[in-house]
């Protein structure tokens, strides 16, 4: 996990800011989509900067929105070192005063198509729990990874349909699914956590280019403008 950061008294203004402006905005998103600081939340966490971010955003809401919310962790335990991380993502959203979960995968892992596995077995648990505690599911997805799967599904030719993209609230087995950072990019949940000294795990699968949305990401850090096309073309659809 990376070390936290000292504030020092030189810091610079536009993290400030930016903090400041990103907060605003989780909130305003929050409130078009109906949601108050007493709605039941359940957070997906993986302990990266994304989900760490919203659970930072989560935290300082207010009072009654960490009471009412709850972390959770899935350790899917595809490496040696998952399982220590998560107790310290636990750990990390325990000082940001959120309730926090652990759900290991004890399930055999198949020999292909890992992601997919993972991610399946993931919602699986997040759906179960948001069914649980009676609360809306919040994931992290960002501009970013909207981007990213925009230019996944017109690689594999998904239609038109396909280009519409992750949409900010949907119902999937009756559980309200949120993704309230949509609108914002990954580097403004970095130096959310940077400004706040929220404290980050990051996979190292996320830079395998063996993975098809590794090398999604990378084309699109190089190509901007076809992420930019991609974002306006599905905020049509």
């Amino acid at each position: 996990m990376s070390k936290s950061r000292l504030v020092k008294i030189n810091e610079p203004p536009f993290l400030r800011d930016q903090s400041v402006e990103l907060e605003l905005n989780f909130r305003k998103t929050l409130h078009k989509l109906g949601i108050t600081p007493f709605s039941r939340f359940v957070i997906g966490v993986s302990g990266g900067t994304d989900s760490m971010a919203l659970a930072g955003l989560i935290s300082n809401f207010s009072y009654s929105a960490k009471i009412n919310s709850i972390a959770v962790i899935v350790d899917h335990g595809l490496r040696p070192e998952s399982g220590a991380q998560a107790i310290d993502s636990k750990k990390e959203l325990e000082r940001l005063k959120l309730k926090t979960k652990i759900v290991k995968i004890n399930e055999k892992q198949p020999s292909g198509n890992i992601q997919h596995w993972a991610r399946n077995q993931r919602y699986r648990i997040l759906l179960s729990e948001a069914r649980m505690h009676g609360g809306l599911l919040m994931i992290a997805h960002h501009q970013d990874d909207q981007s990213e799967t925009l230019y996944l599904r017109l690689k594999h030719d998904s239609g038109l349909l396909g280009l519409a993209g992750m949409k900010v609230q949907r119902f999937h087995h009756a559980v309200r699914i949120i993704r309230p950072l949509l609108e914002q990019k990954k580097l403004e949940l970095y130096r959310y956590c940077e400004f706040n000294n929220i404290r980050t795990v990051e996979d190292p699968t996320n830079t395998n280019l063996k993975y098809d949305r590794v090398r999604a990401r990378n084309h699109l850090k190089r190509d901007k403008l076809l992420g930019n096309q991609l974002l306006q073309v599905s905020s049509h659809i």
